[in-house]
């Protein structure tokens, strides 16, 4: 395939450049070329059964010129793949594409009709939520939340990353409140409960506080809330404390989770795939786990001082944060 020729980072003096540009130089793939990105590999690798990194380096150019999200698609096409092995669309719903897991020459040439929403592309380019419910009986193995595509992480034994994803404001991003695997794969704990509200809160307002200050996630545990609080004040000329800057980044999550409760968002759309939730997970060090979200939500809200019956905030909440309905 060929060894990356650039190591890229995204600015100068970035201590963990994250791009390493890759040319396929031989192969049914050769000229190909792209970034060797976790989260494609992730989506066009595994998900899609595929273990050539040349047709995932094909596919993640693709989406590099006619500029989509390589998760979303990806995730898509592997969705996709399942109800075609289970035979839920058949070969006159892909245009004769034999769409099954590890069929590389098939995720491409879906690929190709999603970007140019040509045929069997205009049903995929609806993304996973929207096409499972054209598909009856895939909604409950469509890896989504809110709408969104779960990021690479298997969170059936990852109780903490499996409740970030369900309560983010804006679904199943895998950046939105931080990630909570991280910790839990580390002390031990991630198949707890207790605490788990507590764990997702701090790592929300710990990614809330780098996006708000334009700190890179990779380098971002390298910052203590000392020195973010240290910078800020620097900034703004105005002496902030750890406990200031949390209390800010706790108030932007309450003003996102009001943004949902006016769109009609509550509890009942703070949840996960079905298959997370009963079907136990079948190998690994976690195997026969399963994601017990109601208690982990139960956390959360209780860990926010939220309604535990909506999931909202409260009116004894909104005054402290300094927030007027």
């Amino acid at each position: 395939m060929g060894w990356p020729e650039k190591v890229r980072p995204c600015g100068p003096y970035c201590p963990t450049p994250g791009t390493r540009e890759v040319t396929v130089k031989e192969g049914p793939y050769k000229g190909a070329h792209s970034d060797v990105e976790w989260e494609a590999v992730y989506a066009f690798g595994s998900e899609c059964g595929v273990d050539k990194m040349e047709a995932v380096l094909a596919a993640s150019q693709l989406c590099d010129e006619f500029g989509i999200d390589n998760m979303t698609a990806g995730i898509t096409i592997g969705f996709a793949m399942e109800c075609f092995e289970k035979g839920l669309i058949g070969l006159k719903d892909t245009d004769g594409i034999d769409l099954r897991f590890g069929n590389d020459q098939a995720m491409l040439a879906a690929l190709k009709k999603l970007v140019k929403q040509e045929g069997f592309g205009k049903q995929l380019v609806m993304g996973t939520k929207r096409l499972s419910e054209e598909i009856k009986g895939s909604e409950g193995f469509a890896m989504h939340a809110k709408g969104m595509e779960l990021g690479g992480y298997e969170c059936r034994g990852l109780n903490g990353q499996a409740l970030q994803f369900a309560v983010s404001t804006c679904g199943g991003s895998h950046h939105a409140y931080g990630l909570p695997a991280r910790a839990e794969t580390l002390d031990g704990t991630r198949l707890d409960v207790e605490g788990k509200g507590a764990l997702v809160k701090m790592a929300g307002i710990g990614r809330i506080l780098c996006d708000s200050m334009i700190i890179c996630a990779f380098p971002g545990p390298m910052y203590t809330r000392d020195m973010m609080a240290e910078s800020i004040s620097s900034a703004f000329a105005e002496p902030l404390s750890v406990a200031d800057i949390n209390e800010a980044g706790e108030r932007i999550m309450c003003l996102e989770r009001l943004f949902n409760v006016r769109e009609g968002l509550s509890r009942k759309d703070d949840t996960l795939p079905a298959r997370l939730l009963n079907e136990p997970k079948p190998d690994g060090p976690t195997r026969g786990s399963v994601v017990p979200l109601e208690e982990l939500k139960d956390s959360f809200y209780s860990a926010l001082g939220y309604d535990l019956s909506t999931g909202n905030p409260t009116d004894a909440v909104l005054p402290r944060l300094g927030i007027e309905r």
